[in-house]
């Protein structure tokens, strides 16, 4: 007879076993430590919205993290310093040709007028007497203003006479003498030998030239503003006294007008 009896699990020994197990087996599930190896997290594991500001460290996030526009820009900094010039380029295309201008008028800024003579004129008024065709006309356009510079230069003889006197040139352009406007002191030549003895200082006594002791010499006189239209200028002569005679000869008439406005 066997000394142990074969045993038989009872409906409630099962419910009981099955409930020890349970207890165990939770118990051991809470005591495991879980250990996740690095690196072995991506963002398949990540649940959405699960990382926040808490779990970001300050400051460690870079330009790169974010989108186009979401950082706000920073207020605009100082400029620079210039750098250096760089090298010039090529030179470009011709640009295409521009229109003719149209010619511009020279018009007579500046003009001439001559007169002469071979003819000997002798005088001995002494009022001024006009020179024998010693005139010329200057036009002045219309619209423009004018002045004139006039040169006299003749081969003169002041001669004969018994003191001391002189041979007077003026000159008028419409009846004004131009300036410097000398009147009677406008001495072209004197009726003085100019030679006395070898010994001046006791002998300078006046010396009356004859007809054929001639000199050159010139003139030169200038007026003020001439408006638009014809002017005439003219040459005038005269002696101090009547006893003395100006005999002009080769002589010339000339006259340059400048536009001034």
């Amino acid at each position: 007879m066997n000394r142990f009896r074969k045993l038989r699990p009872t409906p409630s020994m099962v419910i009981a076993c099955a409930a020890l197990l349970v207890a165990l087996a939770g118990t051991s599930v809470a005591a495991v430590s879980i250990v996740i190896p690095r690196n072995s997290v991506g963002a398949l594991q990540l649940k959405p919205d699960s990382v926040n500001s808490l779990k970001v460290l300050n400051g460690s996030l870079l330009k790169a993290d974010f989108r186009a526009g979401q950082i706000p820009a920073g207020p605009k900094g100082p400029a620079g310093p210039q750098g250096p010039a760089g090298p010039a380029g090529p030179a470009g295309p011709a640009g295409p040709a521009g229109t003719a201008g149209t010619a511009a008028s020279i018009g007579h800024d500046v003009e001439t007028n001559t007169v002469s003579s071979t003819d000997q004129f002798d005088t001995a008024s002494t009022s001024f007497t006009n020179l024998n065709n010693g005139s010329l006309t200057v036009n002045v356009p219309t619209g423009e203003t004018d002045k004139i510079v006039v040169w006299f230069s003749a081969e003169s003889t002041c001669y004969a006479g018994t003191s001391l006197q002189k041979c007077l040139v003026k000159i008028n352009v419409d009846g004004t003498e131009l300036t410097p406007a000398a009147g009677t002191d406008g001495i072209f030549d004197n009726n003085d030998l100019g030679v006395g003895s070898p010994n001046k200082n006791t002998d300078d006594s006046f010396r009356a030239k004859s007809s054929g002791d001639s000199q050159q010499a010139t003139m030169v006189r200038y007026s003020g503003n001439l408006s638009a239209g014809s002017h005439v200028v003219q040459v005038q002569v005269a002696t101090t006294n009547a006893t003395t005679h100006f005999l002009v000869d080769d002589w010339a008439l000339i006259s340059q007008r400048i536009r001034v406005s």
